[in-house]
């Protein structure tokens, strides 16, 4: 009897074990990595959605640079501007003034600049939150890629540690079959 060949087709049962447990772990591996890409794209669409969004009001305002004036806060500021101006002009005996139609004027174009200014810069702040949530995505991405790119060479690394195990357990098998007299 060959203790050699007993303790080879020993070692190459434990090697055959191994390998399964190792391919095993390895696709768990694979499917959490997907399973972190997911949750992050869901997490990150509502600020690609924010923008999108963003991205088409900055060429809304670029092709019509009125667009915003429908705004309700812009509507409050201009409403409550020219009242203020025209009960001071009333109050002064000048409601019907070509001052006041000067002033009216002025304030419109001034608010609609400091305005548009504002509102722009609105629309890239969400274009930029976009543009962060969809550098943010394709790290995670790449992440995860690379991830489930080491599970799968782990696993193939597995496999090969199995079939030298099955080899491994056979020969020893042989060899203590031989060793048995056999």
């Amino acid at each position: 009897m060959s203790s050699g060949g007993f303790m080879s087709a020993i070692g190459g049962g434990a090697a055959l074990l191994g390998g399964r447990s190792e391919k095993k772990a390895a696709g768990k591996a694979r499917k959490a990595a997907q399973l972190g890409e997911a949750r992050a794209y869901k997490a990150l669409a509502p600020y690609r959605k924010l923008g999108r969004e963003g991205v088409a009001g900055v060429q809304e305002l670029m092709t019509d640079p009125s667009s915003f004036q429908g705004s309700p806060g812009y509507m409050f500021r201009m409403e409550q501007g020219q009242q203020a101006m025209e009960r001071s002009a009333a109050a002064r005996g000048k409601m019907f003034s070509g001052s006041l139609l000067k002033e009216l004027v002025g304030y419109g174009q001034g608010l609609a600049s400091q305005e548009y200014g504002a509102e722009f810069q609105r629309r890239m702040g969400m274009a930029g939150m976009g543009q962060a949530a969809a550098t943010g995505q394709a790290q995670a991405s790449m992440t995860g890629a690379g991830m489930q790119a080491q599970a799968a060479q782990q696993a193939g690394q597995a496999q090969v540690g199995m079939f030298q195990g099955v080899g491994s357990a056979l020969g020893g098998g042989l060899g203590f079959y031989k060793g048995y007299g056999g």
